[in-house]
């Protein structure tokens, strides 16, 4: 073995021995993007991808983007659902995200949400992503559309938990959860009286110090100088009008503001989401 061969296989066993080690780096950054109906470029899935991480990490929710052209006889719903489910994705103990399905199959955007993401996107939220999704997808823009939902809804996740949010079972339409504010303990009522009560002492006794005055009666004339001067005003009723002007209602969320309905998927699971036709 010469001198040249022997420093060929020492490279070839180092540089070996470097992809070995940054193997387990680059595995671990999880697909987020799942292109089954070439709908995307390459450039466009990479940079989805790059997006989507970025704000996996800033938000605390998982991200996905499907797009299909089969989903072997399922609803949209359903398709979404089991890519979840199926696919182990999620944040935590409580498997919290989103996916957002492009099915080319049934023609339909919908939105797959799970654990916290149920509580953020509420039907109304989910309806107005859709508003934006739904008109990029009738351009055949299926890039901005996957853009749109990840814009609005890192919005609405930063915004946070909409006041009183609830959860409602669509099939029964009972409530199963409420959002509400943390009422404070007893102790913590007893700790806001007191500095508020020290806080009205202190600025008594500022105010006290600062206008120790003696009461002196004034002198001022005030039955010379004072005068009245009475005039006659008369209001006279001519016509009335009325306006009126319809308040247009938003239908497709499936309830209030605060409202997100829920559903179990073939798998058990919680999901809410909503979807709509393109």
């Amino acid at each position: 073995m010469t001198k040249r061969t022997r420093k060929f296989l020492c490279s070839l066993f180092l540089l070996l021995l470097v992809l070995a080690a940054v193997a387990p780096f680059v595995s671990a950054v999880p697909q987020k993007v799942f292109d089954e109906a070439d709908l995307l470029t390459e450039s466009q899935i990479a940079s989805l991808e790059e997006q989507m991480n970025a704000l996996i990490s800033q938000l605390d929710l998982d991200l996905v983007v499907v797009t299909t052209d089969d989903t072997g006889g399922k609803t949209s719903r359903a398709y979404a659902d089991d890519f979840y489910d199926n696919g182990g994705f999620g944040v935590g103990s409580d498997k919290r995200g989103v996916l957002f399905l492009i099915d080319m199959d049934n023609r339909q955007a919908y939105l797959s949400t799970c654990g916290k993401g149920i509580d953020y996107l509420t039907d109304a939220r989910i309806d107005r992503i859709l508003d934006g999704v739904v008109a990029k997808l009738k351009a055949e823009d299926y890039y901005g559309a996957a853009q749109v939902f990840l814009s609005k809804t890192k919005g609405y996740v930063k915004s946070g938990v909409p006041d009183n949010q609830y959860r409602y079972d669509e099939d029964t339409g009972k409530v199963t959860s409420t959002q509400r504010s943390r009422a404070l303990t007893g102790g913590e009522v007893l700790l806001c009286l007191g500095m508020g009560l020290t806080a009205g002492l202190i600025t008594a006794g500022i105010v006290a110090v600062k206008y120790k005055l003696k009461y002196k009666e004034s002198a001022y004339p005030y039955r010379e100088k004072s005068r009245v001067r009475m005039t006659d005003r008369e209001d006279i009723f001519v016509r009335r009008y009325i306006t009126s002007h319809r308040i247009e209602t938003h239908s497709g969320g499936g309830g209030s503001s605060g409202g997100s309905s829920t559903h179990s998927s073939s798998s058990g699971s919680t999901h809410g989401g909503g979807g709509r036709g393109f």
